[in-house]
């Protein structure tokens, strides 16, 4: 199941926002410069959200990914890397290199880094996630214009993730494909595409 931010997380610390009226609210729409946040400075900065509920999903959790979709008004490197808050904790993944297209960098956690085990949906549901981002170089920044998270589920002996951010509406195919990978494809009931 794919849940991107719904409110402001416990931090806002990224510099610049641009196109939209809150730092979560640029994050859910995949308009590349339309609407992001931008990080200027030479020091990392982050913002995390708050996420969509999954509403009553019980099954057995196999693994979360955590997206961002950054770019750099020029090429850097380890300028950009997720971050989640889980249970109290902050976990960032590693630092990312960022070239001047929009493009996904990802973290994977197999289980719960605060407990390493297993995630449960108490946890994804009170899970936030964001982006720490700093400059590529004097004068520029690094921007991100989408966050969400991947949770990987198991019926069976298949692992599933059906996807349902319906409100997020890319103008076509491909856009969805950037920002989620090939392998998902278009999302039922998009609209836009």
């Amino acid at each position: 199941i794919v849940i991107i931010p719904n409110a402001a997380g416990d931090e806002t610390a990224i510099a610049t926002l641009f196109g939209a009226a809150t730092h979560w609210q640029a994050n859910v729409s995949l308009d590349g410069d339309t609407s992001y946040v931008a990080e200027g400075g030479t020091a990392f900065q982050r913002d995390l959200f708050s996420l969509e509920d999954t509403a009553g999903m019980t099954q057995v959790i196999t693994s979360v990914k955590v997206r961002a979709y950054v770019r750099g008004t020029v090429a850097g490197t380890g300028v950009a890397k997720t971050s989640i808050k889980t249970n109290g904790v902050v976990y960032d993944g590693v630092n990312q290199n960022v070239g001047t297209a929009y493009a996904n960098i990802d973290t994977d956690y197999a289980t719960n880094p605060q407990t390493s085990v297993a995630w449960t949906w108490a946890e994804i549901n009170a899970l936030q996630a964001g982006v720490v981002l700093k400059r590529p170089a004097a004068k520029q920044t690094t921007r991100c214009t989408y966050v969400l998270v991947i949770v990987y589920f198991t019926i069976g002996t298949q692992t599933f993730y059906p996807i349902t951010p319906v409100e997020v509406t890319p103008a076509t195919a491909d856009a969805w494909t950037d920002i989620l990978g090939a392998d998902f494809g278009v999302p039922s009931g998009a609209t836009g595409v």
